[in-house]
């Protein structure tokens, strides 16, 4: 069949469904466009983050619930790492990358997230927790599973470990935000390799902090693996001590690289199809992608906390006065 008769026969479906439904053409195509302008900016981010956390979740449960006795955090650290780098990179051109309640926090703060999608995002990514969880608990061995708690985290026994745990997740949550919000969220310093930095920094800290806390930083991480195995011991400190980091951490780029943050969000404001060689995670390359819209962040409603920091610091002198 020739390109032309193609051509024609699509016209002719698209003229009798619109005249089955009996709608104008321009009245279809209007229609058609609204829903587009609606799927692309927001559904779809959503549901790159349930898939992408459903994935690395899924990877991260069932590195804690095969790891061998002999490899410590070893393998929980590289399975994480290196799940977290991919889907970001997977995924990263459509939503951000987040999967993490925490970094989506951070990123709002910062000015770098529409505060029409921050709740949207952290429901889908806790959604995503539990798909992954869920499906980790169907393939592993019950006796495995039921050992390691089903991959949530059990390393907190007693109270005299909750203040450690809570100030490792603090610091740990803090060190991964700092990667995520400077390595691919500031115009100045993000970095092609931003989706394996951000593993890279996953890893280190499972391996660093792994037998204080279990090295969580991720509250979806944390929610998935609790519900589907009803395992709430101390879960409580897996969302004090990363929210506390992501907030320490839009506190620190508001007060240190405040000059830097006014491009912050631009690259969510225009068709990627419009961003020449732009490569995962929005990040300068030589690639180019397919004609998909970022959420719009000019429209947020609070102003990013390092204007509201800058303001007080031009008011300060006459409070004091």
């Amino acid at each position: 069949m020739s390109t032309h008769q193609s051509k024609t026969n699509s016209d002719t479906i698209v003229r009798n469904s619109v005249s089955a439904f009996d709608i104008e053409p321009e009245e279809a195509e209007t229609i058609i466009h609204r829903m587009v302008s609606v799927f692309q900016p927001y559904i779809q981010p959503c549901i790159a983050e349930l898939v992408g956390s459903a994935l690395f979740i899924f990877t991260g449960c069932m590195s804690v619930i095969e790891n061998p006795q002999d490899t410590g955090s070893l393998q929980p650290a590289l399975a994480h790492g290196l799940a977290l780098s991919i889907v970001i990179a997977l995924f990263g051109q459509i939503s951000g990358g987040h999967f993490n309640p925490a970094v989506s926090v951070s990123v709002y703060l910062i000015g770098g997230l529409n505060i029409i999608l921050l709740i949207p995002y952290i429901l889908a990514q806790l959604c995503g927790g539990l798909i992954g969880a869920g499906l980790a608990k169907s393939i592993s061995l019950p006796h495995n599973y039921y050992n390691a708690s089903g991959g949530a985290f059990n390393t907190i026994q007693e109270r005299a470990q909750i203040e450690p745990a809570i100030i490792a997740e603090m610091v740990m949550t803090l060190f991964l935000t700092m990667s995520v919000c400077m390595g691919a969220v500031n115009d100045k310093t993000r970095t092609l390799l931003a989706p394996f930095c951000i593993g890279l920094t996953v890893a280190a800290d499972v391996l660093a902090g792994g037998a204080v806390s279990g090295a969580c930083m991720n509250p979806a991480r944390a929610f998935g693996p609790a519900a589907v195995a009803n395992y709430w011991t101390y879960h409580w400190i897996y969302w004090v001590g990363p929210m506390t980091g992501a907030l320490l951490t839009a506190i620190l780029i508001s007060s240190t690289a405040v000059a830097h943050m006014g491009k912050l969000g631009r690259r969510f404001s225009k068709p990627i199809s419009q961003s020449v060689g732009r490569t995962p995670a929005g990040l300068p390359g030589q690639g180019h992608c397919a004609p998909l819209r970022f959420p719009d962040c000019s429209a947020m409603k609070l102003p990013p906390l390092w204007e509201v920091w800058q303001m007080g610091l031009r008011l300060e002198p006459n409070a004091q006065g």
